[in-house]
C-alpha cells in the first residue's frame, strides 16, 4: 500500500492493513513450520518422517534467501534437491566458509530417497536421528553374509546450527517466526537446542 494512503488511513481513523511478507518471508515462516514439526517427529521417533522434514525445512530456508537474488522460475528449476541448492547458497555467500555444513546437507539430501517407501521395501535401511552428537559414533552390524542396507543418519544439533547460520546470513531475527508459533510449539523449539536458546 502506498505511504501516502497509509498515513491518510490512518488519520481517518481506519485500521491500516498489515503488510505482508515478502515472498522470503513466507519461504522462511514455511520452513520454520516444517523445522518444529521435525523436532516434535524426532521426540516422537518418527525417523524417517523427521527426516523428510528437516530436508524440507533445510531446502526452504535455503530457497528463501536465495529468492531475494534469483526468480522463482529458477528456484523451481532445484526441485527438491538439497546439494545443488546449497551449492547456489555457497556461491551467493562465497566470502564465508561454510564448508563445515556439507556433510549434514549430504546427510539430509538422502532423506528424499526414502520420502515414499519404495526403496526401503527394496533395500531396507539403517536410520538414526539423534539430538546431540552420541559418543561413541554410531555403529550398524549386519549379519554374516547379509547385504548392508543404505544408512540415513543425521544430527538434529548440527541441522540446528545450519539453520541458526541461515537466518544469521540472511540478517533476519528468528524470533519473528518462532512467536507465532504458541507455547507448545516454542517449547518443542527450545528442547535441547543450543542454536536457538529462549
Amino acid at each position: 500500500m502506498p505511504r501516502f494512503l497509509t498515513r491518510l488511513l490512518q488519520r481517518l481513523g481506519f485500521a491500516v492493513p498489515t503488510p505482508t511478507l515478502d515472498i522470503h518471508g513466507h519461504y522462511f515462516n514455511l520452513a520454520t513450520q516444517y523445522y518444529v514439526t521435525a523436532r516434535w517427529a524426532t521426540f516422537t521417533i518418527s525417523g524417517t518422517v523427521a527426516g523428510n522434514l528437516f530436508h524440507h525445512a533445510v531446502e526452504l530456508y535455503l530457497k528463501g534467501d536465495l529468492s531475494r537474488s534469483m526468480p522463482r522460475n529458477q528456484l523451481i528449476i532445484f526441485g527438491h534437491d538439497l546439494s545443488r541448492l546449497w551449492k547456489a547458497y555457497k556461491r551467493k555467500y562465497a566470502a564465508v566458509d561454510l564448508s563445515s555444513f556439507d556433510n549434514c546437507v549430504k546427510a539430509l539430501q538422502k532423506f528424499e530417497i526414502i520420502r515414499y517407501p519404495d526403496s526401503i521395501a527394496k533395500r531396507g535401511m539403517f536410520f538414526a536421528i539423534p539430538v546431540s552428537r552420541p559418543q561413541p559414533h554410531l555403529g550398524f552390524s549386519v549379519a554374516p553374509g547379509g547385504t548392508t542396507p543404505p544408512t540415513y543418519s543425521v544430527v538434529v544439533n548440527d541441522i540446528e546450527q545450519l539453520i541458526g547460520n541461515l537466518f544469521t546470513l540472511s540478517s533476519l531475527n528468528p524470533d519473528f517466526y518462532f512467536t507465532p508459533l504458541g507455547t507448545e510449539g516454542r517449547a518443542v523449539l527450545y528442547c535441547n537446542n543450543p542454536a536457538f536458546m529462549p
